[in-house]
């Protein structure tokens, strides 16, 4: 209507009178009605609009949703499956004996539906019952029970007293999509039978993650936004060439009468992405490749989407640099960057990476042209990753993007790497020279440089006092946290509440000004549990900093890892892992090595054991002895056999061997004696020769440890 309004407007030989063009807009879910009304008014006239609420309902409609854990791997098609085993308890819970109306995503899902609760519903019936039941049943016209799909809800008043709507996601396109809101609330609105009923009853059941979600829109809560910013490049050009759109004015002006306006300036936090592109000068190429970012994206993965930015297009690759970047990049004779790029500097895009690279790693630049480039390079980068971090930030991008990208974009602030040994370049008075001097003699954290005599920094870096106290002092300045993580005694198998702690322990020493961190929470699902920046100054002022999280059982493990990344200085982050306790069996995925089975003090019975036929989930743990150490598999005669051969040889062995030493003494104990006995010493030596025959039939392995 706007769009026919601003057309109309233009054409100075239509005259439209005012009743000409009539609107009349009736909905039962938009909960914020006044933005419509905006939209649709006029300067000469305003929209009139009528906001109802729930008490204006004929019938009181209560409102449930139910939330059942679903696990990563588990499917749609699995989850939904799994409902149709609730929905008994469900209808028995809510129905009050009253007629049930449940909604199903497929004509598939229905059937399986409607068999497993009549299967479920069995009564002994004699066969007077049974037959009169038949009876009665066939001539029954108002049905207790309605199976459905969600298409019944669209245009047909079928009220009833209680409505279900198992599960919220629909078969679309090959793909399970959660429904729209409107159709929740259109299923839902079938709830509540004027005639009949004062109360009816409306339950969603969904799964756990998406609870929340469906709360406030029943609460009224979640209002409706505009989509037009994800798709507003294909509109433009469809108005353009309908005629619509002219020139830059009637554009502005065509954008004013749009519902993204009016929702742009009352909820300008949903739309941050624009306002991030216009506070950070980013292009829109950019920003299209930060939103296609999935979120397991390495640091050198992240780097690389930097490094392909539009803002680093007019960065040109000259034909004599490629050597000097060829050897930045791969040299065996001496250091060179952290992420090596596969091939030769061909691109733009690869000379970016590697000059980003070179200066985090401190690899000097003696061409004064490269030396320019990579000063333009990082004033682009500075204002590109901090538009990145807060892009990730906000749409909830998962925890190990999220990580790198905090940590890509304090090692532009820094020209460091998060890692690297350089930390004293950051320091006042210190260039390359010393820095390279300082790694040289060891100082490569701020805990050793601060333990230093400032006159062992003076002798290193060739400096006169009290250059020494200077360098130590800044780094005293620094600030050194304290990260503590207690859970609390409600324990849970799906859930554990944690108390996290910051503390600043030289607060009274700290000098810092606007400085901040980031805490970030990530879990084994690769799900950023919690996040949040806090400044030196909110530390300082208060003493410590503490926060009660709630964290859901992941199902890959049960480790969290805690980062607490400075956003402007190297050397100061903390990393800290933590794992919470969880009632019940713990959870054994195919991401982590399987445990060792404990083998204990079995002997040749754990040698021989074969596993069993027990299907436990973890078999170093269940109570079953032939889990851990195996079945014992019975000898057959020829096994028995054999065993005899080796004991009797074994026993034969042995008294060879006793026979020879007593025969050596006995010849040791006559060399003394001129006269020795030519038989003992024939027997002493057939007796050697037959030992050694023995052993060599046997393969030598005993004679060797018998010489």
């Amino acid at each position: 209507m706007k769009t026919v309004q601003a057309a109309l407007s233009r054409e100075s030989s239509a005259v439209v009178p005012a009743w000409a063009i009539r609107f009349i807009a009736v909905s039962a879910t938009i909960p914020n009605v006044e933005d419509i009304a905006d939209w649709l008014s006029t300067q000469a006239m305003r929209a009139v609009f009528h906001k109802m609420d729930e008490s204006c309902r004929p019938v009181r409609l209560r409102k449930v949703v139910i939330g059942y854990p679903c696990s990563n791997t588990m499917n749609g098609f699995r989850f939904d499956l799994s409902l149709n085993y609730k929905l008994a308890q469900t209808i028995e819970t809510y129905s009050d004996g009253k007629p049930t109306l449940v909604f199903c995503a497929t004509r598939k899902g229905v059937q399986q539906a409607a068999a497993l609760l009549a299967k479920e519903a069995r009564f002994a019936l004699s066969p007077e019952q049974r037959k009169k039941l038949t009876f009665e049943g066939n001539s029954l016209r108002d049905a207790k029970l309605k199976v459905s799909t969600s298409t019944l809800a669209m245009g047909v008043n079928l009220p009833a007293h209680l409505v279900i709507v198992k599960s919220t996601q629909h078969y679309v396109m090959g793909v399970y999509q959660e429904y729209t809101e409107s159709q929740i609330l259109q299923m839902i609105g079938r709830a509540g039978r004027p005639q009949f009923d004062n109360t009816a009853t409306a339950v969603i059941m969904t799964k756990h993650q998406t609870k929340r979600k469906y709360d406030s829109l029943l609460n009224g809560t979640q209002l409706i936004e505009s989509s037009l910013h994800a798709h507003l490049i294909e509109h433009l050009n469809a108005e353009i060439v309908l005629g619509t759109i002219s020139d830059v004015s009637v554009a502005i002006e065509w954008l004013r009468s749009t519902f993204l306006y009016i929702r742009v300036m009352k909820n300008p936090q949903h739309y941050g992405t624009g306002r991030l592109m216009a506070r950070y000068c980013i292009a829109f190429e950019t920003m299209k490749n930060f939103h296609e970012i999935r979120g397991s994206e390495t640091l050198q993965e992240l780097l690389d989407v930097l490094c392909n930015s539009r803002e680093f297009k007019d960065v040109q690759l000259r034909n004599n640099e490629k050597k000097v970047l060829n050897t930045l990049n791969k040299d065996p004779n001496r250091v060179t960057i952290r992420f090596q790029m596969k091939g030769k500097i061909k691109t733009n895009a690869m000379k970016v990476n590697c000059l980003l690279q070179a200066q985090f790693g401190c690899l000097s630049l003696q061409e004064f042209a490269l030396q320019q480039d990579t000063a333009k390079i990082h004033r682009a980068a500075l204002r590109v990753t901090k538009c990145l971090v807060e892009v990730l930030w906000q749409n909830a991008c998962g925890y190990k993007a999220l990580n790198n990208a905090v940590i890509l974009a304090k090692c532009v602030k820094a020209r460091l790497w998060e890692n690297s040994k350089h930390l004293s370049r950051q320091l006042p008075g210190i260039g390359p020279t010393h820095a390279n001097a300082m790694v040289n003699a060891g100082l490569i954290t701020f805990q050793r440089i601060e333990e230093s005599n400032p006159r062992e920094i003076e002798l290193v870096v060739n400096r006169h006092p009290p250059f020494g106290n200077h360098v130590r002092d800044a780094v005293k300045c620094l600030p050194k946290y304290e990260l503590s993580i207690e859970q609390l005694n409600n324990y849970s198998a799906t859930r554990a509440d944690l108390n996290v702690t910051l503390k600043l322990t030289n607060a009274d020493q700290v000098s810092i000004n606007r400085h901040t961190i980031a805490l970030l929470i990530g879990d084994a699902d690769n799900r950023a549990i919690f996040k949040s920046k806090i400044s030196d100054a909110q530390l300082v002022k208060s003493g410590s900093w503490s926060k009660k999280i709630e964290v859901r059982r992941a199902v890959k493990g049960e480790q969290l890892n805690v980062e607490l990344i400075s956003q402007d200085w190297a050397g100061l982050d903390v990393h800290s892992t933590y794992t919470p306790f969880y009632t019940g069996a713990k959870r054994i995925t195919a991401g982590f090595p399987p445990k060792q089975t404990p083998t204990g003090s079995t002997g040749d019975f754990a040698e021989r054991g074969k596993p069993c036929n027990h299907r436990c989930t973890n078999k170093a743990e269940c109570g079953h002895e032939c889990c851990k150490v195996g079945l014992r598999e019975k000898p057959n005669a020829f096994q028995r056999y054999q065993q005899d051969i080796k004991h009797r040889i074994k026993q034969v062995r042995n008294q060879v061997k006793s026979l020879i030493g007593v025969c050596l003494h006995q010849c040791w104990s006559l060399r003394e004696k001129p006269f020795i006995d030519c038989n003992f010493v024939s027997c002493c030596w057939i007796l050697l020769f037959f030992f050694i025959i023995l052993l060599s039939e046997k393969g030598g392995g005993g004679g060797g440890a018998w010489c």
